[in-house]
């Protein structure tokens, strides 16, 4: 067996990929309805939507095949990174790359493997649409065309799903996506008896910031607090802006660690100022939390509203200790 070497990108097509928040995610219908598609035109008994992570591949949708994962040195999915085209193996078993692959010897005895490569909205390659058989066969000029339109119907769907899902000035996920991947991390922490904390971050006066300075530093100063966000907060957690001064942060498998990000994003905002002229003006936010615990039974609209009400109380302290009685 020869596994795939790495893309040279790899590290950038890493980020993009986990950038979509796609893995270890529940299964979605406009998924499966272009693997369904691809199992029932080209008659094969297994179709998958592949996604090849750092030491594995994931299968975001799946026709045909038990497993959710494989390691990735046994990934035929991963040998299709290295370019746009169609990556096809007439018979595996007579393929030095394959001929001992796990995959090809034991089940699900792979014979034939043809996998088009999908990319991010940025162009990077994740992985793959693929179609499985267990007899050697080849693909027809029209199963070419029918696997890339399938997988151009796929990078459309990404890229519709980004979209919507991610605030255009600050790059973050918007309430629309912070709600799909929070309740999608919660439903894992759930399954993994795992605990997690919500933060809720609303920023100080950046109503009096537009009305003084122009809308123009207003943003600037959202961006900057998004900029902290991104820097205090591990790759694994879910970071979004949810409204037009409000943003909020879901750690999952809540440990010392998350504590620490906390710290981090604490002391990022004391630091933080943006520079008019001659004068600072000061970056500030209330923070509010609330914890989950598997056996809570709490949902993510819990955790908004409870974390939203420490905010407040904290909003308050804030006001009360710069104006004293």
């Amino acid at each position: 067996m020869i596994p795939a070497e790495k893309p040279d990108n790899e590290d950038v097509r890493l980020d993009s990929l986990r950038q979509l928040r796609l893995l270890d995610t529940l299964p979605e219908v406009q998924y499966d309805r272009i693997t369904r598609v691809a199992q029932r035109v080209m008659a094969a008994p297994i179709a998958l939507v592949s996604l090849v992570d750092e030491d594995r591949q994931w299968f975001l949708s799946n026709q045909g095949l038990e497993e959710s994962e494989t390691p990735r040195d046994v990934s035929f999915c991963a040998h299709a990174l290295h370019a746009p085209e169609i990556f096809e193996v007439p018979d595996a078993a007579l393929d030095e790359r394959f001929a001992d692959n796990p995959l090809v010897v034991g089940g699900p005895q792979i014979r034939f493997y043809a996998g088009c490569p999908i990319a991010a909205p940025d162009g990077s390659l994740i992985g793959t649409l693929c179609i499985i058989d267990t007899q050697p066969r080849k693909l027809t000029e029209v199963d070419n065309e029918t696997l890339r339109d399938l997988a151009a119907i796929l990078e459309q769907e990404l890229k519709l799903r980004d979209s919507a899902t991610h605030d255009d000035l600050t790059g973050l996920m918007n309430r629309r996506g912070f709600y799909h991947s929070g309740q999608q991390a919660l439903a894992q922490c759930g399954r993994r008896d795992l605990p997690a904390l919500l933060l809720f971050a609303d920023v100080d006066g950046l109503k009096s910031v537009n009305d003084s300075f122009g809308h123009a530093v207003g943003d600037e100063l959202i961006c900057s607090v998004a900029e902290i966000f991104r820097e205090a907060f591990r790759e694994a957690d879910v970071i979004a802006r949810i409204g037009g001064d409000e943003f909020a942060a879901l750690l999952v498998d809540f440990d010392s660690e998350s504590s620490l990000a906390i710290q981090r994003f604490q002391s990022g905002i004391a630091a933080a100022s943006l520079d008019r002229g001659t004068q600072g003006l000061a970056v500030s936010a209330a923070l509010g939390v609330a914890s989950y615990d598997p056996r809570s039974g709490k949902t993510l609209e819990d955790l908004m509203r409870l974390a939203d009400q420490d905010m407040y109380l904290d909003k308050l302290t804030n006001r009360e200790s710069a104006n004293p009685s």
